[in-house]
């Protein structure tokens, strides 16, 4: 964005969460990216496929030529960003086209509003990088020739470049799932005519799914941005009542320890052997020594499990299985691989008597992220926020109205040998250039700001101040 150019108008005085979206997404992509999506946003395309035709008749109009047009629009906005401009950007054709996906009236949650237009661009991409035709349509009502639309192969290699680069930076990140269980129960093993304790394990294969974006996060309760994200995508999580047995045995892997004598005393051992009921504490006891000591331990296929648990239950007709056969599950997340940007997004709100509350708790946001104690070896540095500024509207339910700005770090404009950062705070269509850094300004009217306190005013208290950081934006080093 050049340092005289403006922001998106707010035309409709409630679409500032939709525009705030489009400035980090232009400032989360690299040049190289913007530029690309520019030059795609250049496909001459006919009129009668404008933006008007298809308000009018969008369902009989070839979907690649609605993606391009969707592209298009993108492009074009992105190129205002970066010219000198002395009026706001007025981004209407672009709100028209994905107005039925985004309620321009919900102005309470700008993450929602950033993960829908991320979801649109996504669709757009794939949608024009695929082999189908732009050029074929079934609408007998517009010529052919009226969708000629410069060349396809260009169009195709152009979406396949930027559809590769957003999800560099968006949707690269993958998390591993993963769900197991242990049970403790009485088996008998061989040679041996009395019940032994035995710890039952079960897992099911760990399955990837796709990093969020935004990544939703709690701040209640939560003490810094770092622990906060670890508990989210580096964490166990315990699952109340989940019904192992109903599930497929070939769905997960079985094995079994059996418990040492000196790991569980005689009186407790004898116990469990009858089905006595056992509380938490001692079961979390019995696996901890197991853990310690030398178990023997043997893996057994889906269909073994199954008879090994059945001859093991079968083998006293004094034990009570329900009384203390109790399934202890957890699902264990853990990061696989990251994109590029991380996008947060930072739960202020909870419901709480038939009402929406703010959460104006503080949470200290670290200026350069640091996740090697999620397990991951990377650094991330802070590139922008999506803040909301608080308006007590006593026509709302909910506790206060407001409206949203944001605030983006420049590739460009570095001072005193890059110690300084350039920043803007774009607040609609008007923006505020400022540094960040602990030089003095070569321009003596150039505010400057240090990382603290830019890191503090978005994460800190809210109850005696106006605004708060919803979204924050991090960059890897």
């Amino acid at each position: 964005m050049h340092p005289s150019s403006r922001g998106i108008k707010n035309i409709s005085r409630v679409s500032c969460h939709i525009s705030c979206g489009l400035q980090l997404i232009y400032h989360a992509l690299s040049p190289t990216c913007r530029n690309n999506l520019i030059e795609l946003s250049r496909v001459p395309v006919h009129a009668h496929v404008s933006t008007e035709n298809m308000n009018e008749g969008g369902g009989d109009v070839n979907g690649k030529v609605l993606a391009l047009l969707i592209l298009l629009e993108f492009g074009i906005i992105f190129r205002q960003m970066g010219e000198r401009r002395d009026d706001g950007i007025d981004a209407s054709n672009l709100y028209q086209l994905f107005a039925s996906k985004i309620d321009s009236t919900n102005v309470g949650d700008a993450g929602a509003s950033l993960r829908t237009i991320l979801l649109i661009l996504r669709q757009s991409l794939e949608e024009c990088s695929s082999s189908s035709s732009i050029n074929n349509n079934n609408n007998n009502s517009i010529s052919k020739s009226d969708h000629q639309v410069g060349n396809e192969t260009e169009i195709t290699l152009l979406a396949k470049s930027i559809l590769d680069d957003c999800n560099t930076f968006f949707w690269k990140g993958t998390l591993s799932h993963q769900i197991t269980g242990t049970m403790l129960t009485a088996c008998r093993t061989t040679g041996n005519d009395t019940n032994e304790t035995c710890r039952v394990m079960r897992s099911k294969p760990s399955q990837e799914r796709p990093w969020p974006c935004p990544v939703p996060i709690p701040v209640k309760g939560y003490r810094t941005i770092t622990v906060s994200l670890c508990s989210i995508v580096s964490s166990s999580q315990s699952i109340n009542g989940y019904e192992w047995d109903a599930i497929n045995q070939s769905e997960y892997k079985e094995e079994r320890c059996v418990l040492e004598n000196n790991a569980v005393s005689n009186t407790n051992r004898s116990s469990i052997a009858r089905g006595v009921a056992v509380d938490s504490e001692q079961a979390d006891n019995y696996q901890s020594a197991s853990d310690s000591s030398d178990d023997s331990c043997s893996s057994a296929s889906a269909s073994g499990s199954s008879s090994s648990s059945s001859s093991s239950s079968s083998s006293s007709s004094d034990m009570s299985i329900e009384e203390y056969m109790q399934w202890k599950t957890k699902k264990t997340v853990c990061p696989v691989s990251l994109p590029n940007v991380i996008i947060l997004h930072l739960s202020r709100s909870e419901y709480k008597g038939g009402r929406i509350k703010k959460v104006t708790d503080g949470i200290d946001v670290p200026f350069e992220l640091d996740l090697n104690g999620c397990g991951i070896g990377h650094n991330y540095e802070l590139a922008g926020a999506i803040v909301h500024k608080d308006e007590v509207d006593a026509r709302s339910n909910d506790d206060e109205s407001g409206h949203y700005l944001s605030y983006m770090k420049e590739e460009t404009g570095s001072n005193h040998l890059g110690h300084n950062k350039m920043w803007k705070k774009i607040d609609d269509e008007r923006v505020y250039p400022f540094e960040v850094g602990r030089c003095h300004s070569l321009n003596t009217k150039q505010k400057v700001v240090s990382p603290e306190a830019l890191a503090a005013m978005f994460g800190g208290k809210t109850r005696k101040k106006s605004n708060c950081a919803t979204i924050l934006m991090y960059k890897q080093i």
